[in-house]
């Protein structure tokens, strides 16, 4: 056998070795960055809650109306109680956000959001008042929330779809013929 000199085996160190650890390293700060993502952005559940002043308010999980790419467009019920009367106005607003999949945590992250109208039947004259306190509350950032939540939503909508009433028309056909007239009699 022969000798492997010290040089070749220094050699073999120094361009061996950092290759080797580099992967493993690199997959390392990896993984710490996608725990970082996952803490951050993860579905709270429903309904989301925040506080203006004396006002509660509550909003439920969106129902899907629209997903073409990776656009969605939704609406979702609003409630609002006021801390003084304890009195609660219900309301819907439709939004429109652009929705970012994370096949791998299951998690629909929505950006862009924009509340494109709103409809709150029992205070008319408050609903542009409450769109603007819930635009200021909305994080620009992203909202998430879980895939399953919106698969199932979407499947509920598509089976609404497929069980819609179809108008028949159940007329026996007119007859001309003297013969057919003959056979009928």
């Amino acid at each position: 056998m022969k000798f492997i000199s010290p040089k070749v085996v220094l050699l073999f160190l120094i361009v061996c070795v950092p290759m080797v650890t580099a992967p493993s390293l690199l997959a390392q700060s990896a993984i710490k960055a996608m725990s970082n993502r996952e803490a951050a952005a993860t579905d709270s559940g429903w309904p989301r809650r925040f506080v203006n002043g004396p006002n509660s308010f509550f909003i439920y999980q969106p129902q899907i109306e629209r997903w073409r790419g990776n656009q969605l467009e939704a609406r979702a019920a609003v409630a609002i109680t006021n801390g003084q009367s304890k009195q609660t106005t219900y309301g819907v607003m439709w939004f429109a956000t652009r929705a970012e999949i994370d096949k791998v945590n299951r998690l629909v992250t929505m950006t862009d959001f924009r509340i494109t109208r709103v409809s709150f039947p029992t205070a008319p004259d408050r609903a542009s008042l409450y769109q603007d306190l819930i635009e200021q509350r909305v994080p620009r950032t992203g909202e998430a929330i879980a895939l399953d939540r919106i698969v199932a939503d979407l499947a509920v909508a598509e089976s609404k779809d497929e069980n819609t009433v179809y108008q028949l028309k159940n007329e026996p056909p007119q007859s001309s013929s003297a013969r057919d007239r003959r056979f009928l009699s």
